[in-house]
This record gives structure tokens, sequence and C-alpha cells, in this order.
């Protein structure tokens, strides 16, 4: 029999901090007063085996306010052979299944808890249209059309989706893809804000196969990664988006790892300076705060120097950059002078004279150059040369007032980190005021080579699993182009057409029998429950209860589809017109009824029963042991459960120990839950109960 041997709780509700708790037994009494932390334990259990009931657990939080995460974990030993027991935010437990989710087959979350835990608050909560394929048998006509029509839809629907030759197997392809997606968002440290885009895509379940709602799951993603809303369906085009998406967050991240590079390369600068600064100016860093006025007004008055000095550096630069044309021009002109005089001399010769303009602007040059000892060429030159001359002066000005503004910035910078900086106060209390220029280098020394780029690194290995995770996106985009073309080539076969044609009528039909007038709809109502009446009627008999409530228990069905209910009448009283213990009695013979005839569906045999005995008289005290030892020491391994039995009242405890220890051969523990607080969560103690001697 798989049973619990240890729950292990962190941060659960009331539970603050890590326990470990040892219920290697076949009963277990939960015994405390209300508030006590006993609840908080039952329902750490039915999360775990039954998944998140929100009839349970609808607007609680289950993560322990108090403890400073938003995590907590719930984790039972022995029950099941997963090793699942990571922690897990309130939303990730609303969409955690049972942890038996391969032997669950339809049993919604409500169902199993119903079969399997009795809590007193909902005492009231019976079946619904969930329970009726199950509490009739598979044999029914209801339950043979229901799977005939299962069977049927598979395999149309496998003739629709036959393969051409060639043809991948596209899901097949789409695991390989998302899986890699998975693994390298998985190597991403927690807290990154890559990770944080992914942090709720899960488009496989985990067995590794393909969610039924995968495509939904990125186009989700695709919304978190900024693409436009209007696109909600999974498209290729879709797909593009979200590449050009993904490739728009690595682009901005590399703008970003490369501004903190350049901040630490800053900083490396920095600190270099400082060392050369203080090995040359030994007055530098020594400023004291009444000095940084007089030097700050200093450094703008050299700043606006600065400014003026480039003004006339820019000025001559493009006087500079504007004289080439001409020297080009006058050089052409002083170099060929006794060629262009040959040749006017030649041209006058001709019977057709030079135009005048033409012959007076070369008589003009002619004049003009030969006027002089220096051509008007060399005139040109050295004014250019007393051009570059004042460039290189006005340079050498700018260098030096460049200079001494850094030398004034840094000497700021050094003095306010001696006399604002910790490190920098706490030295010159230490040497009080005699600090010497060889002191300092030796207390402010930085080695540069030794400090670690760690952001760069981090940085860098996020960029390259975003660059992974594009890649894997566009092989799904090519994959999906690729299995368009394939459906385009079947929807022109008439296979296809022929096998799409028969499912629209198949679906039509099927759709028309289950409404109200449907005969699928009419088999249903006719279903018999008298073999569950059967067994209430037995359960409730031990509970001494009027023979006329008993004989005359009767289940009926009202509703339909997921509205169905199975109401239940006691004596042809309903449900709500019962007293208080009635409805206990009956809600208890109901869980234990349910939990028998799911027990192949259940995937575990644990019962959880909290507080109970609040309800019930006190001759009714020993019917509710005797089911409970019947339930825990039950000779037949398939018909004994692992129970769990709450009790908050001292009186009622100390009749339920005595009626419950257990015989030879089987075990009982105590846990025994003494007081509560905030800070530390419930204290309790574990205690064993030697079973009964035989006589």
């Amino acid at each position: 029999m798989n049973r619990i041997k240890k729950i292990e709780l962190d941060n659960f509700k009331g539970f603050r901090g890590q326990h470990s708790i040892n219920v290697d037994a076949d009963l277990i009494l939960l015994a405390g007063a209300n508030g006590s932390g006993k609840t908080s334990l039952l329902h750490a259990i039915t999360l775990y085996l039954n998944g998140y009931d929100k009839a349970i657990f609808n607007g609680q939080e289950l993560c322990n306010k108090y403890a400073g995460t938003k995590i907590c974990k719930v984790f039972l030993e022995g029950i099941s052979d997963t090793k699942d027991v990571k922690a897990f935010t309130d939303k990730e437990w609303q969409n955690r299944t049972s942890v038996f989710q391969v032997s669950r087959q339809n049993i919604n979350p409500a169902v199993a808890r119903v079969a399997t835990s009795f809590f007193q608050d909902s005492v009231a909560e019976l079946a619904n249209g969930d329970f009726l394929e199950y509490l009739t048998g598979a044999g029914n006509q209801g339950k043979q059309i229901l799977n005939w029509a299962k069977d049927a839809s598979r395999r149309w629907k496998g003739k629709a989706e036959f393969r051409l030759p060639n043809e991948k197997n596209w899901d097949d392809e789409r695991k390989k893809i998302f899986q890699v997606v998975f693994d390298r968002i998985s190597a991403l440290p927690d807290g990154s804000s890559l990770k944080a885009y992914f942090s709720e895509f899960s488009p496989l379940i985990s067995s590794g196969n393909l969610s039924k709602y995968w495509q939904s799951q990125v186009v989700n993603l695709s919304g978190k990664l900024g693409v436009s809303v209007q696109l909600k369906s999974y498209t290729s085009v879709l797909l593009e988006e979200m590449i050009t998406a993904l490739r728009n967050i690595r682009i901005d991240l590399e703008k970003e790892n490369q501004r903190k590079q350049e901040a630490e390369r800053e900083n490396q600068k920095w600190g270099l300076r400082l060392k050369n600064l203080l090995a040359h100016s030994p007055e530098v860093g020594l400023w004291k705060q009444a000095q940084w006025e007089s030097v700050s007004r200093e450094l703008q008055k050299k700043k606006r120097e600065l400014e003026g000095l480039q003004k006339i550096y820019d000025k001559l630069k493009e006087c500079e950059l504007k004289t080439s044309t001409v020297e080009e021009l006058l050089g052409i002109l002083d170099n060929n002078l006794p060629e262009i005089e040959e040749e006017v001399r030649r041209l006058k010769n001709v019977h057709i004279p030079l135009p005048q303009q033409v012959s007076e602007l070369v008589e003009a040059i002619v004049a003009f150059f030969k006027r002089d000892e220096k051509t008007p060429a060399e005139y040109f030159v050295d004014w250019l040369n007393r051009i570059y001359d004042e460039l290189a002066r006005q340079s050498e000005k700018i260098k030096n007032t460049n200079r001494q503004i850094r030398e004034m910035e840094d000497g700021l910078t050094i003095s306010k980190y001696l006399t604002e900086k910790k490190e920098g106060l706490a030295f010159l209390n230490e040497n009080a005021g005699l600090c010497t220029t060889e002191a300092i280098l030796n207390e402010l020394k930085i080695s540069i080579d030794q400090q670690p780029n760690s952001y760069e690194n981090q940085t860098d290995n996020e960029l390259r699993i975003l660059q992974q995770v594009e890649d894997a996106f566009k092989q799904l985009s090519k994959l999906e182009y690729e299995h368009e073309e394939f459906q385009q080539k079947k929807q022109k076969m008439n296979s296809y057409k022929k096998a799409k044609k028969f499912a629209e009528i198949f679906l039509t039909a099927l759709d028309k029998e289950t409404k109200k007038t449907g005969v699928f709809q009419k088999t249903l109502d006719d279903l018999n429950l008298s073999a569950v009446e059967q067994g209430l009627q037995i359960m409730l008999t031990a509970f001494h209860l009027p023979i006329e409530f008993v004989e005359n228990v009767r289940l009926s069905r009202k509703g339909t589809g997921r509205n169905a209910a199975i109401v239940p009448t006691m004596n042809e009283l309903g449900f709500d017109n019962l007293s208080t213990g009635q409805k206990t009695i009956f809600a208890l013979a109901w869980t234990v009824v349910l939990n028998s005839t799911l027990r192949s569906r259940l995937g575990h045999r644990v019962m959880l029963f909290d507080d109970i005995t609040t309800s019930l008289d006190l001759n009714q005290i020993i019917p509710a042991c005797v089911l409970f030892r019947k339930l825990a020491y039950s000779k037949t391994e398939s018909n004994r459960r692992q129970l769990f039995v709450s009790s908050h009242h001292e009186d009622l405890t100390n009749r339920l120990l005595d009626y419950l220890i257990p015989p030879a051969a089987y075990s009982m523990k105590i846990i025994e839950f003494k007081d509560y607080s905030v800070e530390t969560g419930p204290s309790y103690d574990v205690w064993e109960v030697e079973p009964a001697k035989q006589m």
C-alpha cells in the first residue's frame, strides 16, 4: 500500500519556514486547538494528492505572507515515484494538477478531493455532473455511446491527418524546438529580465509532449514580447513578429551591455588617473571642502576659455579647408605662365583674331605675375603658413586648457572622495591630517587588472542564450511554412476532402444527439443510481439514524451537462432541511462511498477527515471510530486507507484516542499542536501510539 511517510513543508500557509513531519503510520490523529495549524496541514496533503481545488483554496494565499518570499513547497515522501520537490508561487500552484495525473482520466481536482477529503466547512458540498460518469459504472449505455463517439472521432481525425511521402512528424519537430527553448531559458539565473518573459510559457506537459493549448502558449508569449495585440492566432506571420521582437530585445540588451562595459572601463580609467595624478601632483587630493567653490569657479572659467579657443580654432580650420581650390589655380598659372604666353602669341598670328576679352585677360595675367619678385601663388603660400602656425598655437592652448580642466576635475573628485566617502574619511581620521603623497598612494592604490568584469560575463551569457532562443523560433517559423505547404498539397487531394466532409457530418450529428431532445441525452437520463443508494444506506445504518431515514435515501439527477447534479433526499427531506449532525453523517458516508467507487482512478489510498466529530453526538462517535478502524486497520489491503483525522476538542480527542488505538501489526501516530505564532508558525510534537496487546 502506498502511503505518506513524511510531509515536507516550506512556508506553506501557517507553516512558516521549513517543516519535516514523520507520518509513517496507518492512522494519524491531529490534536490541538482551533487555529493551531491542523487544517493547513490537511490542505497541504489534498493539494499535493488531488491538485488545486477552487472550492477549498479560492481566494486564499498558499504561501506564508510573513515569510518574505512568494514561493512555498509541499512534498509528500513515499506517496508516489515523483521527485518533484520544487517550490512554486500561488499562481503556479493553481496550474498544477495531481501527481497521479496518469491514472486520473478526466477526474478533476474537485472530484478527487470530495472522494478523499472531508472538511467540516464544506459539509454541504455534494456531487455534481462530473460524478455521473463514474458512479454508474463503465458498462452503461451512455458510457458506451460516449466511448464510440470518441473512438470514431479519433479514427476520422487520423484519416484527415495522413502523411505524404517525406512529410515530417510536425508535433515531434515542435517538441524538439520547444525543449531547446525550455533548456536555454532554464539555464538563466533567477531574476534575469529575459527569464521573466518566459515565466508562464509552458507548451510542453510533464511527459514532454505538447500541451493541449501549446498554440495559445505561443500567442501569450508573443504578447509579453510586445507583439501587436491584433495578432491573436498562431500563424507564421505571428512567428515572424516574435522573431523581430526577440531580435529587438537582443539589440537593446547589447546596447545596455555596451553602456555598462563603458561605465566599468571609465571606472578603471578613473582609477588609473587617480594613481597618476597623485604620483605627479602632491597637492591634488588634499583640498579641503572650503576650497571646492573656488576651484569650481576656476574650473568653469577654464571651460569658458576653452569654448573661446575652440571657436577660434574652428574658424581657422574652416579657412584652411576652403583654400585648396585657390591654391591649385594659382599654382597652375604660376607653373604654366611661359607656355600660356607662347600659345597666345601664336594664336595672334592666325588670320582669325582672338576674342578681345580673352586677349585682355591673358595680357593682364602676364603683366600681373611679372610685376614683383614673388608670384601671387608664393604670397598665398606664405599666408597659408601663417594660418597653419596659428592653428598649431591654438591647438596647444586647447591642449593645455584641457589638461588644466582635467586636473581640476580629478582634484575635486579625489578631494571629495577623501572627505565624503567612508573609506576616505576613515583614512583622514587615522592619519589626523598628516597625510603625505606617498601615504595617500599606498592607501588609495587601485588594482585595475584584478577587478572582474562580472556584468560583462553575465550579460554575454544572456545574449548567447537569447540568440539561441531566437534561432529556435526561426526554426519553428521555417517548420510552420513547410507544414503549410504540405497542408495545401493535401487539401487538393480527394481523400482529404472526403475525410473532412465526413468529420463535419459526424460532428453535426453528435451535437444534435447530445442535446435535450437527442437519444444520447435520453440514455443519460435513464441511468440507474441504485447501487450508490445501497452503499449509502449501509454506511448510514451504523450511525443510529431513524430507520425511515436510512431506508428512504434517494438520489435523483437534476440539470444537464456541467450543470448536472445528484440531489440526495432522506425520507423525502432535502439535504438543506437536515440537521447539522445529519448533514455531517451523510457527507461522511458520501465521501467513503465515492472513495470506494473511484479507488482505481484516484492513484492513492489516503483519506482526510477534518474535525468530523464536532457536529456528531457522543453516541455517534463510536460508529465513526468503527468506520475509521475498518478503513485504517483492514486486513484486506485493497480496502485499507491511510487516515488523517483531526480534532480540536480535548474530551473528544481523548475518546478518539481510546477508540482508535491500533491492533498488533498496525501503527498510529499523534501530532499534538501545542501553540501557534506568526514568527515561528505552529508548535507541535509527534507521538507514537503503542498497539493494543492481544488478550
